[in-house]
Formats: structure tokens, sequence, C-alpha cells
């Protein structure tokens, strides 16, 4: 890794150090909170339930589109190579959404294993005298571990931060009507894919079949996406 990728990386990293490191003192001390005051207040056989892994997605969404914004006009400006920006941003974006996965499943582990039985799944569904409990994409399909719930959240992780830092180029690029023109096209899409019932076969195949390999897929198809932001990358002008 030569100088100039060595200092972007080290940029972008210490760019998104803040963001991230207040994103998870706020939610953390939120779940501290709220488990504790429930405990102290209203008993410990109150039924405290979190899911940290949806926050993390929305996280990631705002993260990816603002990156755009607050880191590559930067790099752009010192003379880092686009091919330079493109590779720190991707490996970037990988780490963080990994991070996100791993903090966020190892601080809900740790705070079942404080709790006990305090924490209950997230909502239950019942069927005739059974019920179903669910914390987790992961209990609809699989054990619901550590591995497992780390793997869904990075993928669904990177494929937001993918998908939302492509949109930000396009915004970035081609102002408020590029951006929202494009926003329209994919609305008018999903509304015709209805219409025809294409787009809900093909969710239908998709959950019909639905298993532990498409979050593989799915974070091969944020790489996909990826490789395509290349093409608007490349070309890119600062103000």
């Amino acid at each position: 890794m030569d100088a100039q990728l060595k200092g972007s990386f080290y940029y972008v990293l210490t760019n998104t150090k803040r963001p991230f490191t207040i994103f998870w003192i706020i939610l953390g001390g939120f779940m501290f909170l709220s488990y504790g005051m429930s405990y102290l207040f209203v008993g410990s056989e109150t039924v405290v339930s979190y899911d940290l892994s949806f926050p993390i997605y929305i996280f990631g969404a705002v993260l990816g589109f603002n990156f755009v914004k607050n880191c590559i006009p930067y790099l752009i400006r010192i003379g880092s190579s686009r091919t330079n920006i493109f590779l720190v941003t991707g490996l970037s974006l990988i780490v963080l959404s990994i991070l996100n996965g791993l903090v966020a499943n190892t601080l809900y582990g740790l705070m079942n294993k404080i709790s006990g039985e305090v924490f209950q799944g997230i909502f239950t569904i019942q069927t005739g005298n059974e019920s179903y409990s669910f914390t987790h994409i992961s209990d609809l399909i699989m054990e619901n571990t550590w591995f497992n719930r780390v793997v869904i959240d990075t993928s669904i992780g990177f494929f937001l931060l993918a998908s939302f830092f492509l949109l930000g180029l396009i915004f970035y690029r081609y102002g408020y009507i590029g951006g929202f023109g494009t926003l329209g096209l994919l609305l008018t899409l999903m509304v015709f894919g209805i219409a025809k019932e294409w787009l809900i076969d093909f969710l239908k195949y998709i959950f019909t079949d639905f298993h532990f390999t498409f979050f593989y897929q799915l974070f091969l198809t944020g790489i996909v996406i990826y490789l395509i932001s290349y093409l608007l990358m490349r070309r890119l002008t600062i103000d």
C-alpha cells in the first residue's frame, strides 16, 4: 500500500470515527439506561426488548449518503487519484459494516448475559397454542447465533452503505434534478413492477426459498453496486 493510499485511508477512518463513536455512545447509553431504569424502578420481571440491527441499517444508509460530501472532495483536493479514492472508500465501507455488526451483536449478547431473562423478542407470532418470539432476522431462517447475526447485519449494512453511497454520488454530480429524478425513476419502476406483478413474483421467489446464502448474495450485490459507482467517481469534479 503506497503512501497516498495509506494517507487517504487514514483520513477516511479519522473522518468516520467521530460519527461512529457518537452513534454508539448514544445507542449504547440509551440501551443501558433503559435497562437500568426498568430494573430499578419497575422490577426485574419487566420485559425489555431491543433491536440494535435496525438502527445500524439506518445509520449505514445515512453515513453512506453523506460519505460523498464529507470525504471525497477533500481527497480530490489533496491530489489523491480516483482509483485510490475508490479503493479506500470501498475498504472503509466494508470495515464500517463489519464493525457495526460486531458491536451491535456483541453488545446485545453482553446485555443478554447480564439481564438473563429480561430481554425478550421484539415481536411475537401466535399460532394456535404456540407462540414464536423474534429478535432478529436470523430467527426466521436458522439458529439465532452471534455469528449468524453478525453475517446478516454486515451484509445488509454493506448493501445499504453501497446503495446510498451511489445515490450520494448521483446527487453530488448531477444535483437535485439528477438525484430526485433517479429516485422518481426507481419509484416508477417499483410501481410498474407491482402493477405487472413481476416484482411480487420476484419477492415470492426470494422468500419461498429464503436461506442463509441469500445474505452472501446480498453482500455480493452490494459489491456490484459499489463497482458501478466507479463510473461516476472516475470523472468526479469538485466545485
